[in-house]
């Protein structure tokens, strides 16, 4: 008995190929195998260089900071009269605009959200020593009042 794919003779009664592991049918003869074989064979794909992908370059936006970067990034504090306003804007822009670097992108969201919490917090705090100096101010009036 032949193998119609592989075209090796294998012995009688076997269910599979001993060379390919092809189910045999046990009905062909050496002629069909052949015609079989060369069938299979014209229809395999011809060999063909593996093809290398190369990886990615990696993208701008997964670039870190430098620490030249960073110490420019803090020392825009330093300009005299505007620093910290400049600052403050660098930080929305840094934040909402299309910088490639993704850590400083990160950074300056951080940074204005404690910002904004650091704000309130004094906000908080000027209404409380308003409150608090306002009714102590009210008392020491009344307080003189009465003489």
């Amino acid at each position: 008995m032949y193998c119609p794919k592989c075209n090796s003779e294998n012995p009688e009664g076997v269910k599979f190929c001993v060379n390919c592991g092809n189910q045999l049918d046990n009905g062909v003869s050496k002629d069909n195998a052949y015609q079989n074989y060369n069938q299979n064979y014209n229809q395999a794909q011809p060999y063909q260089q593996p093809n290398y992908v190369q990886p990615p370059a990696a993208s701008t936006e997964d670039e870190h900071m430098t620490v030249g970067g960073w110490i420019g990034v803090f020392c825009i504090n330093l300009i005299p009269c505007v620093g910290s306003l400049v600052y403050i804007i660098m930080m929305f822009v840094w934040a909402f605009g299309s910088t490639p670097k993704k850590s400083l992108k990160t950074f300056a969201k951080a940074q204005l959200l404690m910002m904004a919490i650091a704000i309130v917090l004094v906000i908080i705090l000027f209404i409380i020593i308003f409150a608090v100096v306002s009714s102590s101010t009210h008392n020491a009036y009344s307080y003189y009042s009465y003489y």
